[in-house]
């Protein structure tokens, strides 16, 4: 997929604000929409209170006498509704004379109003807000309804309305029963629902400033955590953007930068590490690679100089050719196909691509059959060999690689060793960690001019103790190519220089039986 097409991945710093401004905005909002319900369910209780009053105040001052509700609504009580008393007959309705109309003051601006009904619906008292003359259908409509439903000795039932002035106002729905100003008066006492409503515009605008003041301070704090949020995060994430910076600079040819561990924050510090590890191996793979490159062409460099060489004479004289041209040709090109296909073969192994088939090996004697090709050239150098192997130390490995395995250790000793030098192979086995048995087999011969410095360099590819390379016969992956062949089938290769000037060669796997043999020192396998 194209980076054009590739979906977009939310940064760090975008999750981070993200979820920042979740985190803050969030309870800011429910803090903010908390605090003005609370607020304003205290201010709506208080209202409800005060009608509450008003209603237990106007009940204390209603009578029954005669059949005749009486409301007591002097100037000195009650003034919001007016002062004017309406009374209703049992029978009659509402009382509608003259006088009483006429008296009314201007009622649409009462800032409260009340209602005294009977428990079947009919109206016997009502402030003279809501007297004859004035157009009350519509404020009945939800003034007396939630009234009629009420049943006796209720609780107080609390709504909004608009009351006839147009204003919204709240209303109380007060069950009771009215006083008898002389004991023993007829008819008797009857259940009455007196329903007050009172102007709440003060409660409004209250509400109304608490709104616009959580609403400002919440915008005021929101723009502040926004800014806050973003200053702090750029500030805080600048050294991983340092970090990123310089990371997406290095390449090839600036595998040798490091990460200051001393300035950056405790958080990137295992990140820069491993980046500064990462590197470091890079760099020393690259150059491997590059010395690997050089040696390459360090070692092909001489046997194509003398292929071309031979093959300018031929052609300059033809006659002249003979048959240890020839074989000069042949030579050259197996040396050249040795080098060749042990790089294939290092390849293989390294990429793990080497086929291996498992089955029982006896080790003695497929040393003993390994070194036959060698036993020659031993003899011609005078070398004394010593044998110490149990003939019935069993493995189960690849015969192939383990073989191609000893011919290399064995080469390497008989090319490497002095004349009149001695090579010694020992096997044995041991009591592994994991209960296992466990073979060591151990190749030392005498050297010449090897250091312990030199050691560690001996596994590596192309690597020579001539510096110039003047031999034709090695090209430094016999040991190389061992100890892949020995990972490859999980064995251990391991070098050590012992104070007589002995090097020892050893090779460490699983065996699967051993035998408790009497070991005899002989000059020559059987």
């Amino acid at each position: 997929m194209s980076p054009a097409l590739a979906p977009r991945r939310l940064t760090i710093r975008r999750q981070l604000t993200i979820r920042l401004l979740l985190a803050f905005g969030v309870p800011l909002v429910l803090a903010g929409l908390g605090g003005f319900v609370i607020i304003r369910a205290n201010l709506v209780a208080r209202l409800d209170a005060s009608l509450l009053a008003r209603a237990e105040a106007i009940a204390g001052a209603t009578t029954w006498d005669a059949g005749v509700l009486r409301v007591d609504t002097s100037p000195r009580f009650m003034r919001e509704f007016d002062a004017a008393d309406v009374r209703v007959e049992r029978d009659e309705g509402v009382d509608a004379s003259p006088a009483r109309t006429a008296t009314a003051p201007a009622l649409r601006s009462a800032p409260s109003v009340y209602e005294v009904r009977r428990a079947d619906g009919a109206v016997l008292a009502r402030s003279a807000s809501l007297s004859r003359g004035v157009d009350v259908e519509p404020f009945e409509a939800t003034f007396g309804a939630p009234a009629a439903s009420l049943p006796p000795r209720a609780r107080p039932m609390f709504w909004n309305v608009t009351l006839p002035s147009g204003v919204d106002g709240r209303a109380l729905a007060f069950s009771f029963v009215p006083r008898m100003p002389h004991e023993g008066s007829a008819p008797g006492p009857i259940d009455a629902v007196l329903v007050v409503a009172v102007d709440r515009q003060d409660l409004d605008r209250t509400l109304r400033l608490l709104a616009f003041v959580f609403s400002g301070v919440g915008l005021l704090l929101s723009g502040i955590i926004v800014i806050a949020v973003s200053t702090g995060l750029r500030r805080g994430l600048t050294p991983l953007d340092t970090l990123a910076d310089r990371a997406s600079r290095i390449d090839a040819r600036s595998l040798g930068t490091r990460f200051d561990l001393e300035t950056l924050p405790g958080e990137l510090i295992p990140i820069a590490g491993r980046l500064n590890d990462l590197l470091a191996r890079l760099e020393r793979a690259f150059d491997r690679e590059r010395q690997f490159s050089a040696d390459v062409a360090h070692e092909l460099r001489t046997p194509i100089a003398e292929l071309r060489a031979l093959a300018e004479l031929s052609l300059k004289w033809p006659d002249a050719r003979g048959a240890d041209s020839d074989r000069d040709t042949l030579a050259i090109a197996r040396q050249m196909e040795g080098i060749v296909s042990r790089l294939l073969a290092l390849l293989r192994s390294e990429r793990d691509h080497l086929p291996i088939a498992r089955e029982p090996v006896a080790l003695a004697p497929l040393l003993r059959d390994a070194w036959q090709p060698f036993a020659d050239r031993a003899a011609a150098k005078h070398l004394a060999v010593t044998w110490h192997l149990p003939d019935a130390l069993i493995v189960h490995t690849d015969p192939v690689l383990l073989r191609s395995i000893l011919t290399n250790l064995i080469e390497n000793a008989v090319d490497y060793t002095p004349a009149h030098g001695d090579i010694r192979f020992e096997l044995d086995d041991e009591a592994g960690a994991s209960g296992h048995q466990r073979f060591n087999l151990r190749i030392a011969n005498t050297v010449e001019h090897l250091t312990p410095e030199d050691v560690p360099k001996l596994f590596d590819r192309f690597w020579r103790h001539d510096a110039a390379r003047s031999s034709a016969e090695h090209s430094g992956l016999g040991l190389s190519l061992a100890r892949a062949f020995a990972h490859a089938l999980q064995c251990d290769l391991t070098a050590t220089l012992t104070a007589d000037a002995r090097l020892v060669l050893t090779l460490s796997g699983t065996a699967i039986e051993s035998a408790s043999l009497t070991l005899a020192g002989r000059s020559s396998p059987d």
